[in-house]
């Protein structure tokens, strides 16, 4: 029973792993009020490796040792999918946990904007090449995809900046709240 319990616990954290991992960084960096850091992916790296890798011995001793039980080789054929199906389907499970975060501080961010007036950056953090930003647009309409930098620059004003050169994405979290992606160099 609880290796099935274990095993449960293993499927629903690798097919959830891209949504928890985001889940984990926002609010490792709103709560430590700075960026995550160069080296903050390397934990989900290691617990990502350590997935494929045991789920892979596991796979491999049950087809060659004729005594393994069935179930765990069923349950590390599944941990392989559903890490596959996470990696598959990663932006979709990163933007769900920015919508979780956003949730879950959406009476902070509302308090944040009562307080300015018009468009604003309610959150935001970088790691390397990559910056994630909350932003409040105001009476403007930052769209779903890619925006253009003078799209970017008349919506939100001097409150954003630097990017130029850079892609930058808009993804709707509520009314007139958005999750900015920046992806800036190589």
């Amino acid at each position: 029973m609880l290796a099935r319990t274990t095993c449960l616990f293993f499927l629903a954290t690798a097919g959830a792993l891209y949504f928890l991992f985001s889940l984990f960084q926002n609010y490792l960096a709103f709560i430590t009020h700075h960026d995550t850091g160069i080296y903050s992916d390397l934990p989900f790296f290691i617990i990502l490796s350590s997935f494929w890798i045991g789920s892979f011995v596991q796979l491999v001793r049950g087809v060659i040792s004729p005594k393994m039980r069935k179930w765990r080789l069923i349950c590390a054929t599944a941990t392989m999918i559903c890490l596959a199906a996470s990696f598959h389907y990663r932006d979709d499970l990163i933007f769900l946990g920015d919508r979780a975060f956003f949730a879950l501080n959406e009476g902070r961010f509302r308090a944040a904007i009562e307080i300015e007036t018009g468009a604003s950056v309610l959150f935001q953090r970088s790691n390397d090449n990559f910056m994630k930003l909350f932003v409040y647009s105001g009476s403007a309409n930052l769209g779903n995809g890619l925006i253009s930098q003078p799209a970017l620059e008349a919506a939100m004003g001097n409150r954003v900046g630097g990017f130029s050169g850079c892609p930058v994405i808009s993804k709707p979290l509520g009314t007139q709240f958005y999750v900015l992606s920046v992806y800036c160099g190589g």
